[in-house]
């Protein structure tokens, strides 16, 4: 998502330093072969550090409009008149409100026929006002008009075995960019596997213009009696900013810039962090899974569970969030527990790092919040507390 030095939060202490280039022992930047190169090594504790609001700027729950329901939230997108569009697996729709808050329609709804969706998994807004929903189990694209009239459909199957399993939606100025993560398809007779994945850019016929890749996708195991994403297994992450793609694979702590035509065009690196998973912490992820087992089935789940692998050293970052000015947001990594589906997350600390790729700032949001956008100094999102109940919301950004 889009461009700027460093004004993802127009707060008044990033934007002082916006002029300033940062001494040589804050980051380093080099070229390689037409590869722009930039190390950070300024450590998080020194970086300015931001939080979200106390209290939500907005709320949106299915207590209090009445509509289809807020279930399975997978995206949310600020729209340009102040409103968001919300994507609503659980309720086979994109759900349209206003700036207040106030419910405007329901596009979409269950079924294979136009304007219907499977599954709704992301939803991105194509200029001026239109929007465009990814159906990854129908493999299409459905066009919504600025009044909720269904457009057109693109059928995309064709692209979805390529990128191995789901697939992300991102816009961008001449079309979209449709991102494979790779999954269980990866595995053969290895226990555990990590399948290369690809990203097409697509014009807005839905031909596509570029294929990027392989990168590798995410981790995954299979045992006797499971299978699965691999407890403590790095997965492919990605973004746009402007024309460009921004890919990170998690394994180091690193992004790659990729231009319109393919080619790399930056990759930025930050400092690592200890990241060892030690057999106490994997012990801790088997007792936490038996521990959600019936107690007469928890010793029986516990046998099963330890023969399941798991990655000795965990992602350096999970998620990418790109910003309405280019500032690209890391999140860190929560653990296994907290990726659980229907589970209420930990408090997150994100990395900040701006359009020149410098480190910029450390930001955290609140627990149970899943971050899905961010623009100006607001951030946005799914948030499910300890019943289960999700809701979206809306938080400001605020200096620590």
């Amino acid at each position: 998502m889009r461009t700027s030095y460093l004004a993802s939060l127009t707060l008044a202490a990033l934007v002082c330093c916006t002029e300033r280039a940062p001494p040589q022992s804050e980051a380093e930047r080099t070229d390689s072969a037409g590869v722009e190169i930039v190390s950070n090594f300024r450590e998080s504790e020194s970086l300015p550090r931001y939080q979200t609001s106390t209290a939500p700027l907005l709320q949106i729950s299915s207590e209090n409009y009445f509509g289809p329901p807020l279930y399975r939230v997978t995206d949310v997108v600020p729209l340009p008149n102040g409103g968001l569009a919300v994507a609503s697996a659980g309720s086979h729709s994109v759900l349209v409100f206003g700036p207040a808050g106030d419910f405007v329609r329901a596009l979409g709804r269950e079924g294979t026929g136009p304007g219907e969706f499977r599954t709704v998994g992301a939803v991105a807004l194509v200029p001026p006002d239109s929007l465009v929903a990814f159906d990854y189990q129908l493999g299409r694209l459905t066009f919504f008009g600025p009044a909720g009239a269904v457009g057109r459909t693109l059928d995309v199957s064709e692209f979805l075995s390529s990128t191995g399993g789901f697939t992300q939606l991102h816009g961008v100025p001449d079309g979209f960019i449709l991102e494979g993560e790779a999954g269980l398809d990866a595995l053969g007779a290895e226990q555990t596997a990590r399948g290369n994945a690809y990203s097409f850019r697509l014009d807005l016929l839905g031909d596509s213009i570029q294929a990027y890749g392989p990168f590798p996708g995410r981790e995954v195991f299979r045992t006797d009696l499971l299978m699965g994403s691999l407890p403590f297994g790095a997965q492919l992450f990605s973004g746009t900013r402007g024309d460009r793609l921004v890919i990170g694979t998690a394994d180091v702590p690193e992004i790659r810039e990729f231009r319109p035509d393919g080619s790399i065009a930056r990759i930025i690196r930050w400092p690592d962090h200890e990241r060892e998973v030690t057999d106490e912490r994997a012990g801790q992820y088997v007792d936490h899974l038996a521990e959600r087992e019936p107690p007469g089935e928890r010793l029986q789940a516990r046998e099963v569970l330890v023969d399941v692998p798991n990655s000795a050293i965990a992602p350096a970052y999970h998620e990418l969030i790109i910003s309405s000015s280019g500032t690209v947001w890391v999140g860190n990594y929560p653990g296994p527990e907290a990726l659980i589906p229907e589970t209420p997350g930990p408090a997150r600390s994100w990395l900040l790092l701006d359009a020149d790729g410098l480190l910029a700032g450390s930001v955290t949001t609140p627990a149970g919040f899943t971050l899905m956008a961010v623009q100006d100094d607001r951030v946005y999102g799914a948030y499910r507390d300890d019943m289960g109940v999700e809701s979206v919301r809306v938080y400001g950004l605020e200096t620590r």
